[in-house]
């Protein structure tokens, strides 16, 4: 499915078909040459909706699997959608809330209080600095382990920005630090990606539950307007249960809007990989899956995965324990869903 370098071959000559952006930052990464970054976009199947804590999500179960290219999911972008225990990494204080602004990972966590109570990401990896994603007009005291207290700031209007906050600013090497948000003010922020600088792999998952192809471009504080910011190398664009299901989404609607992901993916110099989602027993599914084909078709891009390969149809997927019900995998599915990714990217 992929020509890709075998384990433990030279990072040099690491090559995935059609994938030459991608490609290029992964043999950069491994030479210590910078970070190579993924973001996962996509509905609940993405986001990881039943699996305990977010950890069965195939974004963070690819990380895991590429572990010995130096992969790794330390980010974090609101609830996506599923609730306050979607990842048990996060401990909001009293006042903390996601508000209803759709925006990366769903609607964004705020303090409207205003209050000392602190949010606290703990990544478990060791990390040297953190990106900060922050929408509006933001102000935030950042404490990374028991260091010295930073405060970051941005004045983003409609769009959102970034301030990175390392290790050494406050006064700590390297290290699993945990990493407490204050709200100074109550506009909010969006979210928190924990890294190192020079190498690794970042899996950044975006997911959203119930999102249809739309909802990625929302004309203030959208997904799409803000992969300039996250500088993606590899955008994974999982898309099309939500449309498809219901009244479908008319064709020209939805190719629209990937094609706005598309458009904002290449311009900032990331490869496109466009998923067709799972099997989930629709009929409209071949019709999505003829669009998205279309797309990367007249894009130039690679074509699509087909997820449905990783798991077979409704009735083989729900026999062998891989599904939790007609929409979700189980950790299980989600697991064969990131190793077919992987062996594609990796």
């Amino acid at each position: 499915m992929a020509d890709v370098a075998p384990a433990g071959a030279s990072a040099a000559r690491f090559s995935a078909r059609g994938l030459p952006r991608w490609s290029a930052a992964v043999r950069r990464a491994q030479s210590g040459q910078g970070r190579a970054k993924i973001v996962c976009l996509g509905d609940s199947t993405t986001a990881g909706w039943g699996s305990p804590g977010r950890q069965g999500a195939w974004p963070r179960q690819l990380a895991g699997q590429m572990g010995w290219r130096g992969g790794r999911e330390t980010g974090f972008f609101s609830d996506a959608g599923i609730g306050a225990t979607y990842d048990s990494r996060m401990v909001r204080g009293a006042g903390w809330a996601a508000d209803v602004t759709k925006g990366l990972g769903g609607g964004f966590y705020r303090n409207l209080t205003v209050t000392a109570n602190p949010m606290t990401f703990t990544p478990q990896m060791p990390f040297e600095a953190v990106d900060l994603f922050l929408y509006g007009t933001t102000s935030l005291r950042v404490t990374i382990g028991a260091g010295t207290p930073v405060v970051v700031t941005g004045a983003f209007g409609t769009t959102v920005g970034k301030r990175t906050v390392t290790c050494a600013q406050a006064g700590l090497g390297r290290g699993a630090h945990a990493v407490s948000l204050v709200a100074l003010n109550s506009s909010g922020h969006v979210g928190l990606d924990c890294h190192d600088v020079g190498t690794g792999i970042s899996v950044m998952n975006a997911g959203v539950s119930g999102w249809k192809a739309a909802d990625f471009v929302l004309a203030t504080y959208g997904v799409a307007d803000t992969l300039d910011v996250l500088e993606p190398d590899l955008v994974v664009y999982n898309v099309g249960i939500n449309d498809w299901g219901g009244t479908p989404t008319a064709e020209s609607a939805f190719k629209a809007s990937v094609q706005t992901v598309i458009d904002r993916a290449v311009a900032v110099g990331a490869d496109v990989l466009l998923c067709v989602p799972i099997h989930t027993g629709s009929g409209n599914r071949p019709a999505f899956a003829q669009y998205l084909s279309d797309l990367a078709t007249v894009n130039g891009l690679v074509a699509p995965l087909d997820l449905g390969l990783a798991l077979g149809s409704l009735a083989q997927a729900t026999a062998a324990g891989d599904m939790i019900d007609s929409l979700h995998p189980s950790t299980q599915g989600y697991g064969k869903v990131a190793a077919l990714i992987r062996r594609r990217i990796a």
